[in-house]
C-alpha cells in the first residue's frame, strides 16, 4: 500500500491578513503606551494637607482655565500623607499645614539624597471652637492642656472633663456640670500634630478626645453640641460656632481674627501653610510645578487665598529656589 501525506495548506491571504490584523494591534498596543506616558508627563499630582485641599481646588480651577493641557489630581489625605508621596515620587507637590519633622526629613533624604524645597504660602491660626449659644468667651493653654491632654506637659495640673470646672463658667450658665466632649483631628493630620506641640506642650491626647477627619466635621459637631469644644482653622469658623478669645497674661486678650493678624505673632497657634516639592532647594523644580507655582504668585491666586481664610505672605514662596528657579 502506498501511504501519503495529508497537507493542511493556508491560504496565503489570511496569513496577510493576520500580519496586517498582528500589526494593528502592535501599533494600537504603542500607541496606548505612549498615550498613557504623555497623559503622565501632564499630570500634576498635589498630595497633602485636608486644610488647604479648598484652596487648592480653588488654584486647580482657576488654572486649568488657562491651562486646559495640564491636568492635577488632589488628594487631601492629610498633611502626614506628603512626605511620603514626595520621597516615592507618587506626588510633585506636597501641601503641609506645618514644617515636615525632622524625622520626615531624614526620611527623604535616605530615599532621595537631598532635602525637598519648601514653599512658603500663607498664614493660618488655629482657634479654639465652642457652639454659638456655649458662654465661654475666651480660654488659656492650661486649660486647654487640663481638657485634651492625658500628660498635661502645659499645666501639670488634674484633668477637666466637667463644664464646672471650667474658668469663665458660672452657676448660672446652662452647661454646669455637663460633660465636655472635647472634639481634635485625626493623627494624620497636621494640624493634629501642630495643636499637640503649641497648645498641649507636645502631651499626647486624652483617650476620650473625639478625632474627626476634618475641619468641616469638626465644626459640623461642634456647632450640633453646646458641652463640645474643638479646634479649627479660621477659615473653617461659620455663623454657628464662635472663636474663643486666647487668655496669655500679661498681654491683653487675643482675639483672632483676619483684622487682628499682625497681632498673631503674640499667638502660639498661627502658623505658615506650606508647599514641599520633591526637587532640592538649589534646583529648578519640574516644568509642572513651574507652571502652577508661578500661576498662584498671581494677584487673581494671592486673592483666592484670601477668600478662602488664609493671609497671603509679602513675599510668597521665599524659601528655597522655588520661586527663582521658576521665573
Amino acid at each position: 500500500m502506498i501511504g501519503y501525506r495529508h497537507y493542511i495548506g493556508i491560504p496565503r491571504g489570511w496569513i496577510c491578513r493576520f500580519a496586517a490584523l498582528l500589526a494593528c494591534w502592535v501599533c494600537l498596543w504603542f500607541g496606548a503606551l505612549l498615550s498613557t506616558a504623555q497623559a503622565k508627563q501632564n499630570t500634576l499630582i498635589i498630595t497633602g494637607s485636608d486644610t488647604l485641599g479648598g484652596v487648592v481646588t480653588a488654584w486647580t480651577r482657576a488654572f486649568q482655565a488657562s491651562h486646559p493641557d495640564v491636568a492635577v489630581e488632589i488628594q487631601a489625605a492629610g498633611s502626614a500623607a506628603a512626605p511620603t508621596a514626595l520621597a516615592e515620587g507618587t506626588a510633585n507637590i506636597g501641601m503641609m499645614s506645618r514644617p515636615m519633622s525632622d524625622g520626615e526629613l531624614a526620611r527623604f533624604v535616605a530615599r532621595r539624597g537631598h532635602l525637598p524645597t519648601a514653599v512658603a504660602l500663607g498664614r493660618d491660626a488655629l482657634v479654639i471652637i465652642v457652639a454659638k449659644d456655649n458662654p465661654l468667651s475666651a480660654i488659656d493653654r492650661t486649660t486647654v492642656d487640663r481638657i485634651w491632654s492625658s500628660t498635661r506637659y502645659c499645666s501639670g495640673g488634674t484633668p477637666i472633663d466637667n463644664w464646672a470646672q471650667v474658668p469663665g463658667i458660672t452657676p448660672a450658665d446652662p452647661v454646669i456640670g455637663e460633660p465636655i466632649e472635647a472634639v481634635s483631628r485625626t493623627s494624620i493630620s497636621g494640624s493634629y500634630g501642630f495643636f499637640k506641640e503649641r497648645a498641649l506642650c507636645d502631651g499626647d491626647l486624652a483617650p476620650h478626645v473625639a478625632q474627626l477627619q476634618g475641619f468641616a466635621a469638626v465644626v459640623d459637631m461642634v456647632a450640633s453640641k453646646a458641652t463640645a469644644i474643638g479646634y479649627a482653622g479660621l477659615g473653617f469658623v461659620d455663623e454657628r460656632v464662635k472663636a474663643l478669645s486666647w487668655l496669655q497674661p500679661p498681654l491683653p486678650p487675643i482675639v483672632v481674627s483676619y483684622a487682628t493678624a499682625d497681632a498673631w505673632d503674640q499667638y502660639p497657634l498661627a502658623r505658615t501653610v506650606m508647599f514641599y516639592l520633591a526637587t532640592a532647594p538649589d534646583t529648578k523644580p519640574g516644568p509642572l510645578e513651574c507652571r502652577f507655582l508661578s500661576f498662584i504668585q498671581q494677584p487673581v491666586s494671592q486673592q483666592i487665598l484670601r477668600d478662602h481664610g488664609f493671609i497671603p505672605l509679602e513675599s510668597p514662596m521665599t524659601q528655597g529656589a522655588a520661586a527663582d528657579g521658576c521665573r
